[in-house]
């Protein structure tokens, strides 16, 4: 991806008070394997910082730890500190390890880019594996203290979730 445009550089320093320039949407970014070229480019027309958002999912293989060591800011999602929690949550493709993620995201917290953690909390309507147990939650946060994040952010359902009998943990619980 190239900026050669004088336009689209101009365009940008219009902008004011721009916190950072992000990767998201409704694809996961660390699919494109470019997103390190990306960010590069980026970096040549504006000295706004740059985040990626992650789903974390491909965050065990290096080449994409090498992309997102790239950005200033890496938000990953975690959920989970044991793989029965991680696979009754996240349905993961097979081949995608809870224990792999935990240690690409350690390996990438010591690249460099600051590191902040996202946690969604559920809760369910039915007898269903969530992540608001006692044990759940010590799963979880031995895996957080091994990864050392930078930041954890903790929230919980707000908009309809895929499945019907997933529900917000209480307001209770989450503190």
């Amino acid at each position: 991806m190239r900026f050669e445009n004088e336009t689209k550089k101009n365009h940008l320093k219009k902008v004011k008070q721009l916190d950072y320039i992000t990767f998201s949407g409704t694809g996961e970014p660390t699919l494109n394997l470019a997103l390190g070229e990306m960010i590069r480019e980026i970096r040549k027309i504006s000295n706004v910082p740059v985040c990626v958002i992650t789903n974390s999912s491909l965050v065990s293989r290096k080449d994409v730890r090498d992309n997102l060591a790239q950005a200033d800011l890496v938000v990953a999602t975690l959920e989970a500190g044991d793989e029965k929690t991680f696979k009754a949550i996240n349905r993961p493709v097979s081949g995608i390890m809870l224990d792999d993620i935990i240690h690409g995201l350690k390996a990438l917290k010591d690249t460099g880019p600051r590191l902040e953690i996202e946690v969604l909390f559920v809760d369910s309507k039915k007898d269903y594996p969530t992540n608001i147990s006692d044990r759940a939650v010590d799963e979880l946060m031995r895996a957080l203290k091994f990864i050392d994040p930078d930041m954890v952010e903790v929230f919980t359902v707000s908009r309809p979730p895929a499945e019907d009998f997933i529900i917000p943990v209480s307001q209770q619980r989450l503190t």
